[in-house]
């Protein structure tokens, strides 16, 4: 998902580790038309499984909305900025809604 003003990309990987194991999430920042394919789960933002209702949504530039009903959150960045992108100025503010619940 491209943000407002299409510096970057917001990328939602879902990995389903078979039958015995919930389908995981992972999300990626990216400078735009950076594939995450080959990004290891390290560069994510967010790693969460059991999640319902999961939205991702651009507030304005620079923040990125995480809302969903309940998640269990292994990992979260609330930032992230880049080299590639403005010399690590341009950061992008990653909020969780108080309402996405354990």
């Amino acid at each position: 998902m491209k943000s407002p003003d299409g510096e970057v990309d917001a990328v939602l990987r879902k990995s389903d580790g078979g039958a015995t194991t919930s389908v995981s999430y992972n999300l990626f920042i990216l400078p735009k038309g950076t594939s995450s394919k080959e990004l290891p789960l390290e560069h994510s933002q967010l790693i969460a499984d059991k999640v319902e209702d999961l939205r991702i949504t651009w507030i304005e530039n620079k923040i990125l909305q995480i809302d969903c009903k309940s998640a269990r959150i292994f990992r979260f960045l609330n930032f992230w900025q880049s080299k590639e992108i403005q010399d690590y100025k341009y950061i992008v503010e990653i909020r969780i809604s108080p309402n996405c619940h354990l």
